[in-house]
């Protein structure tokens, strides 16, 4: 008996009556098996049940219309699953269950406050006027109580809003613990060494500390990469675990994070070795997690590994044209990649010639430096540096640049020798691959030049 167990006390009423109708809070509830606890909105630990109980009165003038209707504002995220309503008729006898239902909007009292949805309950002629009803919420877990005012629909007229100071708790949203993880997981090349950088970034974002929060970040090498040690995790709490082959993992505990918190974790991982050349792909995936919040990431930072192979051929075409065809190939599985390259031709004592295309390099005499011009003679003994520093190599194919020259004379009877020598190759860009070598250099090509007199009588 809901009212007699609490002894007929009450607070005072949080609004004035309208209408003939008084909406009250209870001073005591009645819980279920019929303990009694001293306040209105009351937590049962052994259940982790929160309860809410309201009283509605109305009185039996003539001009008083009965109840047809309550609404309730309660938190948004709560489900009828959560609810269970349950009434009782003058306080005398259990209370029973009762249907009610969940709705951000009513016909009459409009859209409910931000954050919240009306719990209705249809009286549907169950009881007229001149009555107290008692109305208990029972909500799974621990529900914090706010202030919201309660509606009351009487007759046909329109929903009456008992909305005074400090009235009336109704239940809120819980506070929860939220974890929220991002992640930066990007490859650095330096002095031809790949190091894979980590950064994330783990934060609370929920209204509820957490505890026992633990971090794992796995790590997964493709075959043919070999890793070092991990260098500098911070936290200094972290620590790296071999797994399965091709796998590691640096997890620790993180104890615990207050809303709002911030938990910023940094490591690298260097790559020691590269069997191949080829495109390797990582697969990095970070995970926090307590008993009440978890966060995943995954990133899939990659490393480039380029081998190329370099070819040094001459010929002489028609009218004294000769030619150097310099090649860079990609070799194996290499990805697509901006070679650079150093070369140099060497004219020997006497040997005149005029250099017609250098194909996009730079070319510059080695005594000073200073450029060679096209289409100007140019007299051995003299070194040609040449230097192409943005060859576009594609995967699995060949760029090749040709020299192109005229030999125009030579002061020396018998055979000369135009050397040209490819000295070294090496990436455009060595921050974005690592290179694995281009095979063996120098490697040279040669145009034989042969210079000779006869005579005879006419």
């Amino acid at each position: 008996m809901a009212d007699r167990a609490c002894g007929s006390l009450y607070t005072s009423l949080c609004c004035l009556a309208k209408n003939g109708i008084s909406v009250m809070q209870p001073s005591c509830q009645v819980l279920p098996g019929g303990a009694v606890a001293q306040n209105p909105v009351y937590l049962e630990p052994p259940t982790a049940k929160t309860f809410f109980t309201y009283k509605f009165f109305s009185d039996v003038s003539e001009l008083t219309k009965p109840v047809t209707c309550i609404a309730i504002p309660v938190c948004a995220s709560l489900t009828t699953s959560d609810i269970i309503v349950r009434e009782s008729i003058d306080g005398w006898g259990d209370f029973t269950p009762v249907p009610f239902s969940l709705s951000p909007v009513d016909p009459v009292f409009g859209d409910a406050p931000t954050g919240y949805q009306y719990l209705k309950v249809e009286i549907d002629g169950r009881y007229g006027k001149g009555v107290s009803v008692f109305y208990r919420l029972e909500i799974a877990g621990e529900i914090p109580l706010t202030l919201q005012p309660v509606m009351v629909k009487t007759g046909n007229v329109s929903g009456l809003v008992f909305d005074c100071p400090d009235c009336f708790p109704v239940p809120g949203c819980a506070k929860d613990g939220k974890l929220h993880l991002t992640q930066d997981c990007f490859t650095v090349i330096s002095k031809n060494r790949a190091i894979i950088l980590h950064e994330l970034l783990i934060q609370n974002t929920g209204s509820a500390a957490l505890s026992s929060v633990r971090f794992r970040e796995t790590i997964g090498l493709p075959p043919g990469l070999t890793a070092g040690a991990v260098i500098s995790p911070t936290p200094p709490c972290l620590f790296a675990v071999s797994g399965a082959e091709g796998q590691i993992s640096v997890e620790g505990e993180l104890g615990q994070l207050n809303p709002g918190q911030l938990a910023p974790i940094t490591f690298s991982l260097p790559i020691e070795g590269i069997s191949a050349p080829g495109e390797y792909v990582l697969n990095c995936t970070g995970e926090v997690r307590n008993d009440t919040s978890a966060a995943t990431v995954v990133s899939n930072p990659s490393i480039g590994a380029v081998s190329l192979s370099a070819d040094n051929c001459s010929r002489i075409d028609s009218l004294n044209l000769g030619v150097f065809s310099l090649k860079i190939s990609s070799a194996g599985d290499s990805p697509a990649s901006v070679a650079a390259f150093f070369d140099q031709i060497n004219l020997p004592f006497g040997v005149t010639v005029q250099f017609t295309d250098f194909d996009g390099c730079t070319a510059t005499f080695a005594k000073n430096l200073s450029p060679v011009p096209l289409n100007t003679n140019v007299t051995g003994p003299m070194t040609i540096n040449l230097a192409c520093s943005s060859v576009k190599v594609p995967a699995r194919g060949t760029a090749q640049k040709n020299i192109t020259f005229v030999v125009l004379s030579t002061a020396i009877f018998g055979s000369l020798t135009i050397t040209n020598t490819l000295r070294e190759v090496s990436l455009a860009e060595p921050s974005r691959q690592v290179f694995l070598g281009a095979g063996p250099l120098p490697l040279a090509a040669y145009i034989n030049i042969t210079a000779g007199a006869s005579s005879h009588r006419p």
